[in-house]
């Protein structure tokens, strides 16, 4: 097993003692790290994946609720609910880990410690994420003003913004 999959069951497993707990502290995580004597050479992934999902909590359950249709994150399982703020994380805050990977971690870690429809359940949520978050990285690249040089402008026909927009949508 690959260092980085090491590192997201540990970061599982901090993470899922910080739910079970309601406290959600790097103080925990550390304990959680030492209790299972997780490796120095997987420790630094496992702590930037589950500081960071704690860090953006928040802000990783609303977007998890939103991706999961007539489910709300109280529904989930713990250990999926846990994967998953894993998992969107890496998708929404980590540029160097491409949403397949973490998608097919995420499927991989939750056949090994959930329940045997938690790979799909998983899967399906995390791939309406993916799409949600690149279309909208999309959109905000469009709705940013570029800054041309107004040489180039002169000579360059562009589409309009709205028609961009609905190129886009339509994809």
């Amino acid at each position: 097993m690959g260092l980085r999959r090491q590192a997201r069951e540990v970061a599982l497993q901090a993470l899922f003692v910080c739910d079970f707990s309601g406290k959600w502290s790097t103080k925990i995580v550390d304990e959680t790290f030492s209790h299972f004597g997780v490796a120095p050479s997987v420790k630094p992934f496992a702590e930037k994946l589950t500081n960071g999902a704690i860090e953006k909590i928040s802000e990783i359950d609303t977007e998890l609720t939103k991706s999961s249709q007539n489910w709300s994150i109280t529904r989930m399982s713990r250990v999926d609910r846990c994967i998953l703020r894993v998992a969107c994380y890496e998708i929404l805050f980590l540029a160097d880990v491409p949403n397949s990977v973490a998608i097919n971690e995420a499927i991989e870690i939750s056949k090994k410690y959930s329940a045997d429809d938690s790979p799909s359940f998983v899967n399906g949520v995390l791939d309406r994420l993916a799409s949600v978050s690149k279309l909208s990285s999309k959109v905000e690249s469009i709705a940013r003003p570029a800054v041309v040089a107004p040489d180039v402008l002169k000579n360059r026909e562009e589409k309009s913004r709205e028609e961009e927009l609905e190129s886009i949508l339509l994809d």
